[in-house]
């Protein structure tokens, strides 16, 4: 378990009250973030995401899967969200929990935020009422860590998804009572994942003293008193919210005073995404472009 000294609390405390971090930042001042899509061949949808100078690190990988739906929703798409970390990071995460106890809450988070009423509409994947819909499986891989962990996961899984392309499904003909299908291979038949304006972005909220701060450092957790996560899509609808750390209950007032706060600073989140996602993508085609040499080439 990562640990810091007394002196260096109230250093971090006292600059948190100047409005000065450790390093350079405001109170409400996100850093800057590095963002790389159409990272994995054999996937439907990738992106990486990484904080600025070798922090946060998080890898998100979207597979589709034509599957049977559950019957308490027989015209309803599957998406399951599974989050893992390396071993090598839980020093400095668990905060005295167990490693397998932090990746199922995080699994659980995102889950939830991502399946909420605000969120993604899940019946849009149905392709045969009540016998094939569209299982969506997103694997998340944390490599580092340097604190405000959901913001980055979301981040990662919003812009997987939203580069994923959803093959074109056929109907060929009928088995008993079954439907035959094939799956198109061919990805200009395909379409990205509709409704991507309600993907939602998390947010978490750190109560230091009698501040708060956003997109907090591992040092700056280990000072605060309350943290929650607010989960938000484009529209300024809330997914969901949790209170991931701090001893004993916090007033309405107070818990409503974080929520109006990080739903502020989201809401320029998306615009930054946006941008972040559209340079991304154009590294992802340059890379995809191959130089013909030789007899291949046309001069």
């Amino acid at each position: 378990m990562m640990q810091i000294s007394g002196s260096e609390m109230r250093f971090i405390e006292e600059g948190i009250a100047c409005d000065v971090r450790a390093d350079g930042r405001s109170r409400t001042t996100h850093r800057s973030v590095v963002l790389e899509t159409g990272l994995l061949p054999h996937s439907n949808g990738s992106a990486r995401v990484k904080k600025q100078n070798f922090g946060t690190d998080v890898l998100a990988s979207v597979k589709l899967e034509v599957v049977s739906p559950a019957p308490e929703a027989p015209n309803t798409g599957v998406l399951t969200v599974n989050v893992t970390c390396f071993p090598s990071i839980s020093s400095k995460m668990t905060n005295g929990r167990a490693l397998d106890e932090i990746k199922v809450e995080l699994s659980q988070l995102m889950q939830r935020f991502f399946t909420s009423h605000n969120s993604i509409d899940l019946d849009h994947f149905c392709i045969a009422p009540g016998q094939y819909v569209w299982g969506i499986f997103v694997d998340v891989v944390v490599y580092e860590s340097t604190g405000s962990l959901p913001d980055m996961i979301s981040m990662a899984i919003h812009a997987a998804l939203r580069s994923t392309l959803f093959p074109c499904v056929r109907v060929l003909g009928v088995e008993g009572d079954e439907k035959v299908l094939q799956v198109e291979n061919d990805p200009a038949a395909g379409e990205y994942l509709a409704g991507q304006v309600s993907l939602p972005l998390c947010s978490t909220i750190c109560q230091i003293g009698n501040y708060f701060v956003v997109d907090a450092t591992l040092e700056e957790e280990l000072c605060m008193s309350t943290q929650i996560v607010v989960g938000m899509n484009r529209e300024g609808d809330i997914c969901g919210v949790q209170k991931r750390f701090g001893d004993g209950a916090i007033s309405m007032d107070e818990m409503q005073q974080m929520i109006d706060e990080v739903c502020e600073h989201t809401k320029s989140l998306f615009d930054r995404m946006d941008v972040a996602f559209i340079e991304g993508k154009e590294k992802h085609e340059a890379r995809s472009k191959l130089d013909c040499l030789g007899f291949l080439h046309n001069s």
